[in-house]
């Protein structure tokens, strides 16, 4: 009595499906491919079938089956088919599966299930929890994005970093539950006034994909930036002014000031009605700007509840004063507010990293609404923009705590990303492949995450005596000033 096949059709084209993915990727080349430990099998199975067998590139899919013919070799009708052209187009793909016998289906079918139950056992292994077909779909778009330039840019507030933790040693109290420091670098203590002492700084391009620098400009203290077409700017933590540079040439085009900018940190650019969003922390203050520096709306945190200091003492920031030449370390200011983003035409988002908190602030009227307490010292509020993740529309670096924090549209955590070997997670950005990179700060480090896996996928190394502060993805802007991009 014969065997009846039983022909899953959906398993059928769910092969085709893969070895078409599988195609585009040994054509762009498989050695690109950054392999996780659940995908080490499935990448066995891929390199035997298609690189040892087929080569480089896979366009026919032989069924070993050997063909019935009937005595008429010359009459292709009556050839049975025993191939499937990859390069055809998947209607055409699909009509020549319908034409396979029922064997061959179940061959292809057979071939199907063999690599899923593969993956399956890897997958309950490694509590993976995407399916053969996305997890393809997922190594295709690494290779796609692998030979695509990626580029990284970062600020670092120091080039001298020495300096600074020798400072931070001498003046930090263990004892103390808050961080920071209440001397300046030139033993400015409280609200006096100077500035700190120039201890260099860069601004970088990384080629994330080689890891390799492809850009440098030497700065004075850049912390905070974003990227205009070609024109880069970039706050200057120091010295207490936006600098607008040209890109192409290099040079500094102009400055863009004002008397209440102190201590930069954060800058956010409001494309709508271009003017920027500026934390002028050391006056513990979120300043919005047009691009001549005058101020179109502010929020001081001392005149909205947020009056002492981490010393215990009550502070009073004066509007009427030029705050511009003064130095107010860290523990005499109330909030050292670190970063704000609009979230829309009526509240702005910031970070408190004293209070441990994110805050939305009603532009209206200066009320402050506490969305997230029990942070250890927040940085970089930003927008997540992923097409998979629909329940995550924010990322936030709890810093001291070494964890990323993803929250919904309602501001509950809906994930976090904890990094055991992290020390002070300073920022964290969003690239291209939809990984997220983070800024290791003490371990002089940039690190990209699998934010679905949780796992380590490459990282670039710099200089111990560099500080970093931003790191930001490049591909929304335009990357005709870096040398050999296009």
């Amino acid at each position: 009595m014969p065997i009846s096949i039983d022909v899953n059709m959906e398993s059928t084209s769910h092969l085709i499906f893969i070895l078409i993915i599988l195609n585009n990727i040994i054509y762009f080349d498989i050695s690109y491919v950054l392999i996780g430990e659940h995908e080490v099998l499935l990448y066995e199975f891929i390199k035997s079938l298609l690189l040892d067998k087929y080569g480089r590139t896979l366009n026919i899919l032989e069924i070993p089956m050997f063909p019935n013919l009937t005595e008429n070799k010359n009459n292709f009708q009556s050839i049975e088919m025993n191939q499937i052209l990859l390069d055809s187009s998947l209607c055409q793909i699909y009509d020549q599966i319908l034409c396979l016998k029922p064997r061959r289906k179940a061959m292809i079918c057979n071939y199907f299930n063999i690599v899923n139950n593969l993956f399956l056992h890897e997958q309950v292994s490694f509590k993976n929890n995407m399916n053969l077909v996305d997890t393809i779909e997922k190594m295709k778009k690494r290779v796609l994005h692998n030979n695509c330039p990626i580029y990284v840019a970062a600020s670092f507030l120091t080039d001298q970093f020495y300096v600074l933790k020798k400072h931070w040693k001498k003046h930090t109290n263990k004892k103390d539950s808050s961080t920071g420091t209440g001397k300046s670098l030139v033993g400015i203590e409280g609200n006096q006034e100077g500035f700190e002492s120039p201890l260099g700084g860069k601004f970088i391009i990384i080629n994330w994909i080689n890891k390799e620098i492809v850009y440098m400009l030497d700065l004075d203290a850049p912390a905070g930036f974003f990227i205009d077409s070609t024109h880069l700017y970039i706050a200057n933590n120091r010295l207490n002014y936006i600098s607008v540079i040209d890109l192409n040439t290099r040079i500094e085009i102009r400055r863009i000031d004002n008397r209440a900018f102190n201590c930069l940190h954060s800058i956010h650019y409001i494309i709508e009605n271009q003017t920027i969003l500026v934390t002028s922390t050391g006056i513990d203050a979120i300043i919005q700007v047009n691009l001549q520096g005058e101020i179109l709306h502010d929020w001081y945190a001392t005149e909205h509840e947020y009056t002492m200091t981490p010393k215990g003492e009550q502070r009073n920031v004066l509007r009427d004063f030029d705050h511009h030449h003064y130095t107010y370390p860290t523990l005499h200011q109330t909030t050292h507010v670190n970063s704000a983003i609009i979230l829309n035409e009526d509240y702005v988002l910031a970070t408190l990293f004293h209070q441990g908190s994110l805050v939305q602030i009603d532009q209206r009227n200066g009320k402050s609404k506490i969305l997230l307490s029990g942070l250890n010292c927040p940085h970089g509020i930003k927008r997540f923009k992923s097409v998979k993740k629909h329940n995550i529309e924010w990322m936030l670096c709890n810093t001291k705590q070494n964890e990323i924090l993803f929250l919904n549209d309602s501001f509950k955590i809906t994930q976090k990303m904890f990094f055991e070997d992290v020390h002070w997670l300073q920022d964290a950005s969003q690239i291209h492949n939809e990984n997220i990179i983070i800024a290791d700060a003490n371990n002089s480090r940039i690190i990209e995450i699998d934010p679905i896996l949780n796992t380590v996928i490459s990282e670039f190394n710099y200089s111990t005596d560099w500080r970093i502060y931003q790191i930001s993805d490049l591909t929304d802007f335009q990357t005709s000033f870096i040398p050999n991009s296009t």
